[in-house]
């Protein structure tokens, strides 16, 4: 004979839509708090460099902005395993520390304008395209088809060649690299959630 004490009450297993809808919001709004950190990281490492760069050594200039940006890249790349927001947004923000890093050194060395310009956009079509792709992010995508035309301003204005004809061949150059894979993404979505 069983006993009432035995009997347990069958709950019928959730619905489908409660199991994972929590779960998905939470991971894309901490993607946009990062996000917005990351962004907020990136103004004060810009107003660092505008308000005391001439303030440190040369040696220490160079040796602060190539440290906070390749821990920036090679943490977040790290913390993509653990974080995957984190991770992520800390991995961008080191990308898009770099034009940056371009202009200091730039403006380290004394170079005119048309050299801070090239320095600049360069640094974003050589260099964002394999990190967008190594990374699966299609902002740094972004960033290194925005980087043609400050590239094409730049030679431009030093005379090597017509503004026009820089973008062409810049875009043309990017297009030929390989779009960044899906299958890099979990679910067809950056880390975290979130279409990055």
């Amino acid at each position: 004979m069983v006993s009432t004490a035995d009997r347990q009450p069958s709950v019928p297993p959730p619905p489908p839509a409660a199991i994972g809808g929590a779960g998905e919001s939470r991971a894309s709004a901490a993607t946009w708090v990062a996000a917005a950190g990351a962004g907020l990281l990136l103004s004060a490492a810009a107003t660092f460099l505008a308000v005391t760069w001439e303030v440190l050594g040369v040696t220490a200039r160079v040796a602060v902005v190539a440290a906070v940006t390749g821990a920036a890249i090679l943490g977040g790349a790290r913390l993509r395993s653990v974080l995957p927001a984190v991770g992520t947004v800390v991995f961008h923000l080191g990308a898009l520390l770099l034009p940056i890093d371009a202009l200091g050194l730039a403006l380290q060395l004394e170079a005119g304008l048309a050299a801070r310009w090239s320095a600049v956009g360069l640094t974003a079509v050589l260099v964002m395209p394999p990190l967008a792709v190594a990374g699966g992010s299609r902002v740094l995508a972004w960033a290194g088809f925005a980087g043609i035309p400050v590239a094409a301003t730049g030679l431009g204005l030093a005379g090597f060649a017509s503004p026009l004809v820089v973008t062409l061949v810049g875009a043309a150059a990017l297009v030929a690299v390989p779009p960044v894979p899906a299958s890099t993404w979990p679910a067809g979505r950056g880390a975290g959630g979130a279409r990055w």
